[in-house]
């Protein structure tokens, strides 16, 4: 038997060692923006025409250039400079600036800067490498007399990329500490605290490892890595927890076999727990964007992992250390899985039920307020930090430019004739918000054309197989007027064209992801409640389950409205609103809260029925099972609260924006719903909690899960 454990031991270890290869590098691996469009979408059918097309396209580089000291008409030398290096990057399409064209449009209000534009061909990766070229040029062989700051969707990504690994790095800093000593608090044992760790570890090497191999399928986004890795390590701190605790609690009652004891309860309620967050992860392939269907794939893969490392290795650890585990145990109570405290809030909530009810749910309905103000959009470069030079280009175009030329809408055009193309332009050019229109016959402003062909900066149009047209906004691309000028361009453009740009990308991905939130709903609620009812073998405790995680949910949306659409908190928090809340992010924060909140119920519902079938009366056993749970889910909640809240010291907004989001959904759901909530709507249903069709499978009715069948469920039987 010795001789097995340790060969599961050495297994496991050639396994992580191999996981460690594979996923050394997967941080280079990952793309800044992958699958933030909706391959269907008008829009990103609009950008593929002029990738496709080879040098057409709008402007995804542009430099704000300044002289310290001189006039910028004295340095025109040193900017044709500047255009000639650029030009000489293969993957540099076309560029132009005011010295080149003359255009107010490309000169400061104050005249303290100047604009040039250039557009990076080729995908996103290309783009990136390109643009990393031209950024390293420039810096290291600065040019005579030029400042020049960088703006644009080539280094927004490419800062963003570099941040979000920085972000990992210093979350994991801080986090790790923090969640051994909460532990070394919970266990009193180092022995004990250790090894949650250690799984924890080993499960983030085995996250690393998928999330390369999932990038040989395709584009896999720079944010799924804090994501995946912080989820994966926090899961397997919360199984071992759950598990230890459970091994220690009976072998402080004398079990003979505390082990298996510990398997049939605690193991089969893992498997489920796991299984209800992976088919939460699983259902958002149902979105289009490659960002979710990515997690829709790795996501459950670390819920496996991390569950099967719980079951399959956790348990050999244990027996191979039997009574050492309580070494050098350190002063203080030690911790099981019952304290009688929980337990006589439970009494006293179940005394009340109706008023504790009322209570919470008025709680929940408060937090959830702001969320009927809610507003959806996409990143823009205000994800980055006040101190990032990319934010201080683009916050410098915006207060001293009257375009936003970083976010110029692309309007192409397959079937016009270059007349008809022409006339499009300059019906275009009279909307409101427009501060000009270029296109291969000149420059139109108010309906007027103010330069004609020999313009360079109709040159890029002209070269061009492809009919199209660019249309610079005097508005924010994704403010509400910024969206209005998309759809006014759709009504002058019609069917004949297709319109594309940030503004364009934020309504189509908008609707694209709004338009299959019934569907991803309703199928997270269908498997959540058939997995639920098989573990409690009822009906009414798996509705009253996903009634209270909406409303959960809901709570939690309604916070991160408040903080970071509305701005609450943006100096504690350091961020810059934007008066959106990013939609994509935003459905990751509610899928992976969804499922581990669902790890609480199946944790207190498993053990409820544990104790109903030993003493055959709801309230008692409503009290008994929130007494000997409460404690370990409001211990894990704190844990995984830690985890994700450790993001809130990133840079880029959408990381904190996540970690505050799960980190407040989990600690809401353990101490208010599961603790005092739940137990309340618990008592109120009685004995039609169990509830249970006749026609229902028997079998299911009088046999739960055994350890063994939830052990093979996730290939992780024990030898």
């Amino acid at each position: 038997m010795k001789f097995r454990r340790s060969m599961v031991l050495i297994v496991v270890l050639l396994g992580t060692g191999l996981a460690a290869f594979v996923g050394h590098d997967v941080e280079s691996r990952l793309s800044p923006a992958a699958g933030f469009l909706d391959p269907a979408a008008e829009s990103t059918q609009a950008q593929m025409l002029l990738e496709n097309s080879g040098e057409a396209g709008p402007a995804n580089l542009v430099l704000v250039v300044q002289s310290p000291g001189r006039a910028l008409a004295e340095v025109e030398e040193a900017a044709a400079q500047l255009e000639t290096r650029l030009v000489g990057f293969a993957g540099v399409a076309d560029v132009v600036s005011w010295w080149s064209t003359g255009a107010e449009a490309l000169l400061a209000n104050d005249a303290s800067s100047a604009l040039v534009l250039a557009q990076i061909v080729g995908d996103e990766d290309d783009v990136n490498t390109t643009f990393n070229a031209v950024r390293n040029s420039i810096e290291n062989d600065p040019i005579d007399s030029l400042d020049i700051g960088f703006a644009g969707q080539a280094p927004v990504r490419s800062e963003t990329v570099e941040t979000s690994e920085a972000d990992l790095r210093r979350a994991e800093l801080i986090s790790f500490p923090l969640v051994l000593l909460v532990l070394l608090w919970v266990f009193r044992s180092p022995i004990a605290a250790a090894l949650p760790l250690l799984v924890g570890v080993v499960s983030i090497i085995g996250t690393m490892a998928t999330l390369r191999i999932a990038t040989g399928f395709g584009s896999v986004s720079i944010f799924s890595l804090n994501l995946t890795t912080a989820l994966g390590f926090g899961l397997a701190v919360d199984y071992c927890l759950l598990l230890i605790s459970r091994y220690r609690s009976e072998r402080a009652l004398g079990s003979s076999d505390p082990m298996t004891t510990t398997m049939k309860t605690a193991g089969r309620a893992i498997a489920f727990s796991a299984s209800t967050t992976a088919v939460a992860l699983a259902c958002l392939a149902f979105f289009p964007l490659g960002f979710l269907r990515s997690m829709a794939i790795a996501g459950p893969i670390v819920v496996l992992i991390a569950a099967g490392l719980a079951l399959g290795v956790l348990p050999v650890m244990l027996r191979m250390l039997g009574p050492n585990l309580d070494r050098w145990t350190l002063p203080g109570r030690k911790f099981t899985d019952g304290t009688n405290t929980w337990g006589k809030l439970s009494a006293l909530s179940s005394g009340r039920p109706k008023t504790v009810a009322l209570v919470g749910i008025g709680f929940l309905a408060l937090l959830a307020v702001p969320f009927l103000d809610a507003r959806w959009g996409l990143a823009d470069d205000r994800i980055l930090g006040v101190q990032s030079e990319t934010r201080a280009a683009h916050d410098e175009i915006r207060s001293q430019y009257s375009g936003a030329e970083f976010g110029a809408v692309s309007v192409v055009l397959p079937d016009s004739e270059v007349q008809g193309t022409a006339e499009i332009a300059m019906d275009v050019s009279k909307l409101v918000h427009i501060d000009r229109v270029a296109s291969a016959t000149g420059i139109f402003v108010n309906g007027v054309m103010v330069s004609g062909v020999s313009n360079p900066e109709t040159a890029q149009f002209q070269e061009s197989d492809l009919q199209w047209f660019s249309a610079v906004p005097t508005v924010d691309p994704t403010s509400s007027e910024g969206l209005e000028v998309v759809r006014s361009i759709r009504q002058v453009v019609a069917e004949e064209g297709l319109v594309g740009g940030l503004g364009a990308r934020q309504i189509d991905t908008t609707e694209a992801l709004t338009s299959r939130v019934p569907l991803v709903a309703t199928a997270v609620m269908i498997l959540t409640f058939l997995l639920l009812a098989s573990l409690s073998r009822s009906i009414v405790v798996p509705i009253k389950a996903l009634v209270l995680n909406v409303l959960s949910l809901t709570a939690t949306l309604g916070a991160i409205v408040w903080v970071f659409q509305q701005g609450h908190l943006e100096g504690l928090f350091n961020f810059t609103p934007t008066g959106t809340v990013h939609l994509p992010v935003v459905m990751l924060v509610v899928v992976v809260a969804f499922g581990l909140s669902m790890d609480y119920e199946v944790f207190l519902v498993s053990r409820m029925r544990e104790e109903y079938d030993r003493r055959g009366d709801t309230r008692q056993a409503i009290i008994a099972s929130v007494d000997k749970t409460a404690s370990v889910i409001t211990a894990s909640a704190v844990l995984i609260a830690i985890v994700f809240a450790a993001f809130l010291v990133a840079d880029v907004t959408l990381i904190k924006m996540t970690g505050l989001g799960i980190a407040l959904a989990v600690l809401v759901d353990a101490f208010v719903v599961r603790a005092t909530l739940a137990p309340a709507l618990l008592v109120l249903a009685g004995d039609a909690n169990w509830w249970w069709p006749r026609s229902w499978s028997a079998r299911l009715r009088r046999q739960p899960m055994t350890q063994t069948a939830a052990a093979k469920a996730l290939g992780t039987e024990q030898p």
